[in-house]
């Protein structure tokens, strides 16, 4: 995910060079789910509740913050909690947090099993179409090796105008790769695959780190986009 990758960069942890774009977030894609009974029915039930998301900070914190700050909601005692994509139902049927952050089809799934309800879309107003994750290297692998940088990024973007434009591709290999139902397959939704890596959207990501705190000063991306 772009925003622990665009992190490291920042605090000198270490110079990336992004070859090819992942995903932007899709319509009901990523969202904030609670047991039905838990009394968290609606963003300002979040406050001060603890919600598991799979690395911390990351794409997800920086979503949910920027949503519960668009809807008048206290973040600072929201508490984020490090748990795998896989494993977040049971820690949420076993109470261990009071809410999970999923993607699908994870959040198919969990909607389906447990009834699991959302109560907070990450991925609109703000965040809408807000790039999610990239293929990354160092920078000093893309200078080393252009060509194979090169050849690396026509083959992902050509897979990205593929899945763009064709769901059926899409879903035919979510079953094996996801390790998925045929049936939840059917009805994941799908975010957004960009056939490039385009700066200006990708400032996004930064931009909204910084405005969040993640950042300590502004980050220029078209640098770090290679070409």
């Amino acid at each position: 995910n772009y925003v622990s990758f665009l992190s490291a960069q920042a605090h000198g942890a270490m110079n990336i060079r992004i070859l090819a774009a992942n995903s932007q977030c899709g319509t009901s894609t990523q969202a904030v789910l609670a047991l039905p009974g838990s009394g968290i029915t609606k963003p300002a039930d979040l406050a001060g509740k603890t919600i598991a998301v799979n690395v911390a900070p990351n794409i997800q914190t920086l979503t949910i913050t920027r949503q519960l700050q668009a809807d008048g909601v206290p973040t600072a005692g929201v508490r984020f909690v490090a748990i795998p994509f896989g494993a977040m139902a049971t820690a949420l049927k076993a109470h261990r947090v009071a809410a999970i952050s999923e993607v699908e089809p994870f959040l198919s799934t969990d909607e389906k099993a447990l009834g699991a309800q959302p109560v907070l879309e990450q991925c609109t107003g703000p965040t809408a179409g807000i790039p999610l994750g990239g293929y990354i290297t160092t920078a000093a692998w893309a200078t080393a090796h252009p060509a194979a940088a090169r050849a690396f990024q026509r083959a992902v973007e050509q897979g990205q105008a593929l899945a763009a434009t064709d769901r059926a591709a899409v879903q035919k290999v979510l079953p094996a790769y996801m390790k998925i139902p045929t049936g939840i397959a059917a009805i994941v939704n799908l975010n957004i695959f960009p056939t490039s890596a385009d700066p200006a959207v990708l400032q996004r990501v930064a931009n909204l780190m910084a405005e969040g705190g993640m950042l300590t000063a502004p980050l220029n991306v078209t640098p770090l986009v290679f070409r």
